[in-house]
């Protein structure tokens, strides 16, 4: 899940910048997903099942953005 997330934040750091050199702005300019996948690891030790449930929510949420993100760019440089 934590690989999964690594992945998924690196993709949307890549679709960002690929977002923006195409035109577009930057909405939220500070991502707290480090210290958010921090907090989870500490509380995966006493809540395990929360903890993995909140990491499927934040990796399908960080899924869409990607998607959101890549699309953006993708119509900006195709002029739409």
């Amino acid at each position: 899940m934590l690989a999964t997330g690594a992945a998924l934040q690196i993709a949307d750091a890549r679709s960002t910048r690929r977002a923006i050199d195409a035109g577009a702005q930057e909405l939220s300019p500070s991502s707290g997903a480090a210290f958010f996948w921090w907090g989870l690891d500490r509380a995966a030790c006493k809540h395990p099942r929360r903890a993995l449930w909140t990491a499927v929510a934040l990796n399908a949420f960080m899924g869409l953005v990607v998607r959101h993100n890549y699309s953006v760019g993708t119509d900006l440089l195709e002029g739409r």
